[in-house]
């Protein structure tokens, strides 16, 4: 989808909220891979406290909402 493109979906979007829709659309540029230390952070350390305090709380809303689209077998613990 191309920059103009997204924008004008976000304007069709603005008549669904009362508020100003802010955000900003940017052209896709380059693609790089986290470093190596950061790939699949929370896979490899659940109990760190950032893990505790940001992804896990963010996991356990998405999975409540569309746990039925989850893969069982990408699940933590599983």
């Amino acid at each position: 989808m191309d920059v103009e493109k997204s924008k004008a979906a976000i304007e069709n979007f603005q008549e669904l909220f009362k508020k100003p829709l802010v955000t900003k659309v940017l052209p896709f540029g380059d693609f790089k891979l986290s470093d190596k230390a950061f790939q699949n952070y929370y896979f490899n350390n659940p109990q760190k406290p950032f893990c505790e305090t940001y992804i896990a709380p963010k996991l356990r809303l998405l999975l409540l909402k569309f746990g039925k689209y989850v893969d069982e077998s990408k699940v933590l613990g599983q």
